[in-house]
């Protein structure tokens, strides 16, 4: 193992980091001072570097060779693992296909119990109007009440290590913002585009007019 020395110009007692914060460099004799020791410590590093360099050759060897043998050992596993997880997650997307149909039956469900209610109260606002002979026609809007969740076909095994992350992708904004304006779903499912509604309004000022935008001078 090499050995470091304290240089002469600092005490022994001193730390090398200790060393170098006692440098400081006010003068051509203080600067040379630091560059010399500096290119001492660099010395250092490349004894220390090339000392600990077989060793570290030799650990690499030696994790090269104990890898390959694991991957011996593991290769039957993984193909056996491959083949019962295609088996798995094709069954899985069979019963997953199933459980979504069963969903969109409880959506058009809940959708037609909306519009029923919906047309209950039209009918009942008319009536209304009639008998008070006003033509004023007030229906009270039908609130949004999510559909039930169509419950798994199967109940997963834990600890099987294929996990999935559902997500949804908008494939028709003016299908989800019509939904929304009629009810089917809640206002929260969109968000409108601040950046670009504050760039019109920027451009447009007071005299900008979208439908449910309002500009406003902060």
């Amino acid at each position: 193992m090499t050995t470091i020395e304290v240089t002469p110009e600092f005490p022994e007692a001193l730390t090398l980091p200790e060393q170098a914060k006692a440098i400081t460099i006010t003068s051509a004799e203080t600067y040379t001072q630091a560059a010399n020791f500096k290119i001492t410590l660099a010395g250092w590093r490349k004894k220390i570097v090339d000392e600990f360099a077989p060793m570290k050759e030799a650990a690499h060897k030696a994790h090269k060779a104990i890898t390959a043998k694991e991957g011996e050992y593991l290769k039957p596993i993984t193909e056996a693992e491959a083949t019962l997880k295609a088996a798995i997650v094709k069954w899985q997307d069979e019963q997953e296909a199933i459980r979504r149909a069963e969903q969109r039956r409880l959506e058009l469900e809940a959708q037609m119990q909306r519009d029923l209610e919906r047309q209950q109260r039209e009918e009942e606002a008319l009536n209304a109007a009639i008998a008070e002979g006003t033509e004023e026609v007030y229906v009270e809007p039908v609130a949004y009440v999510p559909p039930p969740i169509a419950a798994p076909t199967y109940e997963a095994v834990k600890g099987l290590g294929i996990t999935r992350r559902w997500g949804a992708e908008v494939t028709d904004i003016k299908k989800l913002c019509r939904a929304v304006a009629d009810g089917v779903v809640p206002e929260t499912y969109v968000l409108p585009n601040q950046v670009a509604l504050n760039q019109r309004a920027a451009a447009d000022k007071q005299s900008m007019t979208l439908p449910g935008v309002k500009a406003v001078q902060r």
